[in-house]
């Protein structure tokens, strides 16, 4: 560890009383302990604090025995190991922290990217008191919505879509019996789901198509009102000077 805090009222308390050389001796030793984060023999604490005169080797010797305790051969602080403990086990914990937080972030970045990719909620759930669905007479559904109702609920969208565009009640159920005489029950109900999901401008003429498609025949388009002008004789009427005949 490369900080720790010291208190100078017990340091001068503890040490007050030592010599310049003494002093010099113990801040070494106990920085060299703090940075190493173990505690030094006898012949480490001289090496630690760069002791090379008499003097200098007595002064730490002097500290080793005031200052410190032998415990197998090292000399161990109590103050100084409690702090590299302390350090030890606040970084544990704020490693677990940052495990957890990181944990959360990735969590909360998955299911934000779920959403978005998610198709939006676009009905609501169906609970075992509500009437049949049926495409027709509610707002524009889905193919998965349309998948899900049966033949009955089917004819009744198909139905209802078509009178919806101003088709006569009593017409539209002959109109889609009409189709089914001429195509087929499984044909009408395919074209019919489909139609529903569309829910074109005109959707007994696309309801037809459909119809005539599946059934291979092709399907005739209504002439265009400005068809035939390449027959239309633009001289009669017209002398060969060019006025009105």
């Amino acid at each position: 560890m490369h900080y720790f805090k010291r208190n100078i009222g017990d340091y001068a308390k503890k040490a007050g009383r030592l010599s310049m050389l003494q002093h010099g001796s113990y801040t070494l030793l106990i920085d060299a302990c703090y940075d190493r984060e173990q505690f030094p023999t006898k012949d480490e604490a001289i090496e630690w604090t760069w002791a090379s005169s008499a003097q200098e080797i007595e002064a730490v010797e002097f500290v080793l025995r005031k200052f410190f305790i032998v415990e197998d051969g090292r000399y161990i602080q109590q103050d100084i190991q409690r702090d590299i403990a302390d350090y030890h086990a606040k970084a544990v914990n704020n490693k677990r922290i940052a495990d957890e937080r990181e944990a959360k972030r990735r969590a909360e970045g998955t299911n934000r990217e779920r959403i978005v990719h998610e198709a939006p909620p676009n009905h609501k759930p169906i609970t075992t008191n509500q009437e049949p669905r049926t495409i027709g007479s509610v707002p524009e559904g889905t193919a998965a919505e349309a998948a899900e109702l049966t033949k009955a609920e089917l004819w009744s969208a198909g139905k209802s879509l078509l009178a919806e565009q101003g088709m006569p009640k009593a017409q539209c159920g002959s109109f889609v019996g009409k189709l089914c005489k001429d195509y087929g029950d499984e044909v009408v109900i395919d074209a019919v789901r489909a139609t529903c999901v569309a829910r074109p401008a005109d959707a007994a003429e696309y309801l037809k198509a459909l119809c005539m498609r599946s059934a291979g025949q092709r399907t005739s388009k209504p002439a265009s009102k400005h068809a035939g002008f390449d027959k239309l004789n633009y001289r009669e009427g017209v002398s060969h000077d060019g006025s009105l005949a």
